[in-house]
C-alpha cells in the first residue's frame, strides 16, 4: 500500500507540470504496490497450485502461444521461434510452446528486480526469468533483426517515450516479422494523467496514434516505407500489429 506522501505525489501528477521522468518514478511506486498484492493473490501457490486460472497459465512452462500470436509466426522457417515480450511483468502472458517448434522466449521489464524479489517472497515459480531493461534502450540488450515475434501488452503507455520505445523495439524485428501491441484505449485520458498514465494509444482514421498532453504522433506516417501497420479494437483495448517490410 502506498504511503500518504506518495499518494499525494501520485495525484499531483494530474495537475503539476512535473518532468516526465519524475512522473514515471512517482508512478512506479504505485505500480510496485499494485504488483505486491496481485502476485500474492493470483500467483502465490496454494497447496502447490496458483489460485487463479491466469496464474496457472503464466506459471506453466507448457502454455501454448495464443492463436492470434501463433498466426503471426506461421511463415517463420526453421525449428526455433525467437519471441520477445517487452514490459512482460513478473510472468509473461505470452505462451511458451508451439507444435513443431521450439519457442525461445525473452522477457524484459524495468521492474525485473522487484518482480524477482516478490516472486521469491511468495514462492512463485517463474518459468522464464525477466531481464531488467527499458524499451527506450532495448538496443543495448539485443542485436537488430533478431526476433521473429515481439509482444507488448498494456506497458508502453507507461514508458517515458512510447514513440522512441516502439522505434527502438521495431529495429529488433526480422524482415517480414511482426510486433504485436495491445493497450487500453486512451488510458491517460481515463486516468486523468495520473502516475504512469501519461500516454494515449488509439486508432484514428485507421492509423495508430500515440498522444500525450502536448501533441500526438501518427505511427503509420512515422514508419511509412518501413512497416505495415494493421489496427483494430478489441473490447476496451486497441491492437496494433506492426510488420517489418524489409
Amino acid at each position: 500500500m502506498l504511503s500518504l506522501p506518495n499518494k499525494i505525489l501520485l495525484h499531483a501528477c494530474k495537475y503539476l507540470p512535473l518532468p516526465q521522468k519524475m512522473k514515471w518514478r512517482i508512478g512506479m511506486k504505485d505500480e510496485i504496490a499494485f504488483w505486491e498484492g496481485y502476485i500474492a493473490s493470483n500467483y502465490a501457490p496454494v497447496n502447490g497450485v496458483p489460485p487463479s486460472e491466469e496464474g496457472r497459465q503464466r506459471c506453466d512452462p507448457g502454455t501454448p502461444l495464443s492463436g492470434e500470436l501463433a498466426r503471426l509466426v506461421d511463415h517463420v522457417p526453421g525449428p526455433v521461434i525467437r519471441v520477445l515480450d517487452v514490459g512482460s511483468g513478473p510472468l509473461s502472458r505470452v505462451g511458451k510452446t508451439l507444435p513443431g517448434k521450439q519457442v525461445e522466449l525473452h522477457c524484459v521489464d524495468p521492474l525485473a528486480d522487484v518482480y524477482a524479489a516478490l516472486c521469491k517472497k511468495h514462492g512463485v515459480n517463474v518459468p522464464v526469468a525477466v531481464l531488467k531493461g527499458e524499451a527506450e534502450h532495448i538496443d543495448t540488450l539485443f542485436p537488430p533483426r533478431s526476433f521473429d515475434l515481439i509482444h507488448a501488452n498494456n506497458c508502453l503507455d507507461h514508458s517515458h517515450d512510447p514513440v522512441l520505445a516502439i522505434s527502438k523495439v521495431f529495429e529488433l524485428l526480422k524482415p517480414g516479422c511482426s510486433f504485436y501491441l495491445r493497450h487500453e484505449e486512451n488510458v491517460a485520458d481515463a486516468a486523468g494523467y495520473m502516475g504512469l498514465h501519461q500516454w494515449n494509444f488509439s486508432i484514428i482514421d485507421g492509423s495508430m496514434i500515440i498522444a500525450g498532453r502536448h501533441g500526438s504522433t501518427n505511427m503509420n506516417s512515422l514508419l511509412a516505407g518501413q512497416a505495415e501497420i494493421k489496427s483494430h479494437k478489441k473490447d476496451k483495448f486497441v491492437v496494433h500489429i506492426i510488420t517489418r517490410l524489409s
